[in-house]
This record gives C-alpha cells, sequence and structure tokens, in this order.
C-alpha cells in the first residue's frame, strides 16, 4: 500500500529535484493518482463541514520552504465553486471520491483593464476516483462541480503556499475579477 508520508515524501523529492514545470507536474499527477487510487487516507481530511452547503478544505501539509502543498476539498452535492485562479501556481486536482465536472478558461483581454476580463473555455474534464487535472501556472482559471449525489472529496496538490500568492475571483458573465488572498491552510 502507498502510505500518505511515502505519497508527500515523494512529491517533496520531484518538487526539489524537477526544474522543468512540466515534467515535474507529469510525475507529480502520476504519484497523486497512484496514491488515490492505492492509498488510503484518514477520515479527518474527508469531513464535511459543519454548513451543509459549504465548502471544507483541510490542509494535510504546506512545505517548510513553500514550495508546495496538499489539501483535500470537500464539496457538497451539485454544488459549483466559484470561479477562480491559484495565483499562477500550478496545481492539479484529484478526484478522491465524487464525480466532478472541471472546466478550465483562459483571459482573452490584454488584461489593461483593472478588475476587467474576459474569458474563453478552453478545457473540460470529467474527474472520477483516480482521475487528476493538471492546470499550468497562469492557465489555472477554474471552477471544480460537483456532479455527485452526495459530498465529493478532492485531494489537491500545489505548486506553492496558497496563502502567499494573490489569487482572484472570476464572475464571467459580468467580466470582472477580484484579488483575494487566501488564509493560512495550517493552524499553529
Amino acid at each position: 500500500m502507498y502510505n500518505l508520508d511515502a505519497f508527500i515524501s515523494d512529491v517533496g523529492q520531484v518538487v526539489k529535484s524537477e526544474q522543468n514545470t512540466w515534467a515535474l507536474t507529469d510525475k507529480v499527477k502520476v504519484l497523486l493518482s497512484k496514491f488515490i487510487l492505492e492509498g488510503e487516507i484518514d477520515e479527518k481530511y474527508c469531513e464535511p463541514p459543519e454548513n451543509p452547503k459549504g465548502v471544507a478544505l483541510h490542509p494535510v501539509l504546506v512545505a517548510e520552504d513553500g514550495s508546495y502543498m496538499i489539501e483535500t476539498v470537500v464539496l457538497p452535492a451539485v454544488l459549483d465553486a466559484p470561479l477562480h485562479d491559484h495565483g499562477g501556481v500550478w496545481s492539479m486536482i484529484g478526484c478522491l471520491k465524487g464525480k466532478l465536472y472541471q472546466p478550465a478558461y483562459r483571459r482573452v483581454d490584454d488584461g489593461s483593464k483593472p478588475g476587467y476580463c474576459e474569458l474563453a473555455l478552453h478545457e473540460e474534464a470529467i474527474l472520477e476516483k483516480g482521475d487528476v487535472a493538471v492546470l499550468p501556472p497562469h492557465r489555472d482559471i477554474h471552477t471544480v462541480i460537483n456532479l455527485s449525489g452526495d459530498w465529493a472529496v478532492m485531494l489537491n496538490v500545489y505548486g506553492g503556499d496558497l496563502s502567499k500568492v494573490k489569487r482572484h475571483w472570476y464572475f464571467l458573465k459580468e467580466k470582472r475579477m477580484e484579488e483575494f488572498q487566501s488564509l493560512s491552510p495550517m493552524k499553529d
């Protein structure tokens, strides 16, 4: 069995040794899928939020040097996560439980008007247990929609500490965006 400690160690080794982002994400994608299919994760990382319409974020690890982080995200049935980015950090969405629809967008405006954006759909994925979607840096605008009739759980890996980067919410119909910063994922 591929345990969580081995997965964390393997991801850390790849992040430290691989300089090419494409090669790095290819290797981490294989590790994430392998862990989801062969490993076990503590149930505390899969607990739904107290609010049945809310989202639960469960930090698993933030590397001491901030080079990567791992967390689970628990989505209620038929919920659309708000359209957002990860601040130019490479990201992976791994489906641990449920069925997910993950559309990704790209900006088609020139970025010159603050708060304004035009987006076009550039990729779609349906994820089931063991499937992993990779969002490269600066191509990370997306949402995740739970298609399950029950809670869905994602195991995500990011190429940095999301609390250290400026991120954005996107409002497709209004053609606007708002900056935000994530809270620190790990509690002291």
